[in-house]
């Protein structure tokens, strides 16, 4: 730094005025990481307020707040509250977590003492019940106990805009949803985005949307709601909601098209959908395209992923309406994700596999698409292959286990799919009737204990590292006697020739 202010020879001179330029300077030290923004902020008062405001304006934690307080804040707090106010005041987004793991993989327990929450209760109460962080407009918040939520509130402020919740595992149903009744009592209108991530808990569906629905009254300018364990009701329908991530339960499929077409009406803006659909009779019926129809009003819509245990029925001519009305869509799920829970199947059932040329065509902007397929034919003519395809999800099709059909689907994917694209293999390790399911397309951990799925886990392994015979041997059986390997190079060949992919399809 020192540099920036001394001639060659060593005779100081004036900096230049552009560095004092706070707007300058803020688009400079937006590259700066963390350890160099606190030695900027020691240059010159000039730099100071810059250099601070972005060091502080993002906290990962709480303890740079509670360190204010002294040395010992956890036992006997006892801070510059002058000081403390100047650093406050420039915190605009709070995370919290009860536990979290550092790069170098220890584990921190973060927890506010006692001692240290009633020194901040007495602040905000001496000050006048002043607001204690008055300018955070996002907080992300994850306890696993139930009197760990309750100190959000001492941090609430009438500019919050983005509320993220994350419940774990000891946190109960009751606790959350007394929290989110005092969040209802507090929190002021202009709320922009809420989302709550369980994790590994379960909720009351009654209790928790009559709080939901106290919370939501006043908040008109929902651009984003996230409560994946509750069912879907009109109520969170806001004007301006762009994204929602719900459940639909249901008796009927009648059920399912009466909510969507109230949510295309009261939300005209929504571009992205996310829906665990689930039956509340045994029967799991048949859903199709006329079910989902309502949807195609949402013409703005870049991501629809339904979730659904049974069968997904679709035609040529669901998929050309689709390209009609979805012209921005780029992410696309329209299957089940568990094998154990989803529809039984022996490759019979599911979308011909030539359906897929003409989701490429009429939807070109597809990156992720999920579809359940039938792989009993696999087509002997190319297909159009996708332009922009990244990630393709069979959620639960059966694909047979034996050589000649995993080399027949090798020859169609690999045909279809832009180089680079996977599949991905869809398993979780929980059922799909537990409160909450991510999407499909996140990464979670996934396991391949089910023969199918190590059957198109083997495909998959062919379309990103090329055939070999130690890949096939995976499959158990020799029965092919249709395609051979050359021993030579290692690549396909049929007896006697070099292998040419026109020579396996079309």
């Amino acid at each position: 730094m020192k540099d920036a202010f001394c001639s060659e020879s060593g005779e100081s001179r004036e900096a230049h005025a552009i560095l004092y330029l706070q707007e300058v300077l803020a688009q400079i030290f937006l590259n700066l990481e963390k350890w160099d923004l606190a030695t900027a902020a020691r240059v010159c008062r000039a730099w100071t307020d810059v250099a601070l405001d972005l060091l502080w304006e993002h906290l990962e934690a709480v303890r740079p707040i509670m360190a204010l307080l002294g040395t010992d804040w956890e036992n006997s707090p006892s801070g510059d509250w002058s000081r403390f106010q100047s650093y406050i005041k420039r915190i605009r987004s709070l995370s919290y977590f009860t536990k979290r793991q550092t790069q170098d993989d220890a584990i921190i327990t973060e927890r506010i003492a006692i001692p240290a929450l009633a020194e901040l209760l007495r602040y905000t109460a001496v000050n006048g019940g002043q607001y204690l962080l008055p300018r955070l407009r996002k907080i992300d918040w994850s306890w696993d106990h139930d009197d760990q939520l309750r100190m959000i509130m001492l941090f609430i402020s009438p500019q919050i805009k983005d509320i993220k919740l994350v419940p774990m595992a000891f946190v109960t149903p009751e606790g959350i949803v007394r929290a989110l009744r005092s969040l209802g009592g507090v929190l002021h209108s202009g709320l922009r985005s809420f989302y709550i991530e369980p994790q590994q808990v379960s909720f009351g569906d009654g209790d928790s949307s009559t709080a939901i629905r106290r919370l939501l009254e006043k908040q008109d300018d929902l651009q984003e709601l996230r409560v994946p364990f509750l069912p879907m009701n009109p109520f969170m329908f806001k004007p301006k909601l762009e994204v929602l991530d719900i459940q639909c339960p249901f008796e009927s499929t009648i059920e399912i098209e009466r909510l969507l077409s109230q949510l295309v009406q009261s939300c005209p803006l929504l571009i992205n959908l996310q829906i665990l659909l689930y039956a509340e009779t045994n029967l799991d019926p048949t859903i199709d395209f006329q079910t989902i129809r309502p949807l195609l009003q949402c013409t703005r819509l870049q991501t629809l992923e339904v979730e659904w245990r049974g069968n997904f029925e679709l035609n040529s001519k669901d998929i050309c309406e689709m390209g009609d009305a979805w012209a921005e869509l780029e992410i696309l799920h329209l299957a089940s994700r568990n094998y154990a829970n989803g529809p039984q199947d022996d490759g019979t059932r599911g979308m011909p596999l030539n359906f897929l040329s003409t989701f490429a065509i009429n939807l070109p902007r597809l990156r992720k698409l999920g579809v359940h397929v039938s792989t009993q034919e696999i087509p002997l003519v190319k297909p159009q292959p996708f332009p922009n395809l990244e990630v393709f999800c069979p959620g639960t099709s059966f694909l047979e286990r034996s050589r000649d059909k995993v080399l027949e689907a090798f020859a169609f994917f690999s045909a279809i799919l832009p180089k680079g694209a996977e599949l991905l293999l869809c398993e979780l390790d929980f059922p799909i009737d537990s409160d909450w399911m991510p999407s499909v397309f996140k990464r979670w951990s996934l396991y391949q204990s089910d023969m199918n799925l190590k059957t198109w886990g083997i495909l998959n392994t062919l379309l990103s590292e090329g055939v070999t015979e130690e890949v096939l041997d995976e499959l158990g059986t020799q029965e092919s006697n249709v395609w051979d390997l050359s021993p030579n190079v290692g690549e396909w060949a049929h007896p006697g020739e070099d292998w040419d992919p026109s020579l396996i399809a079309w």
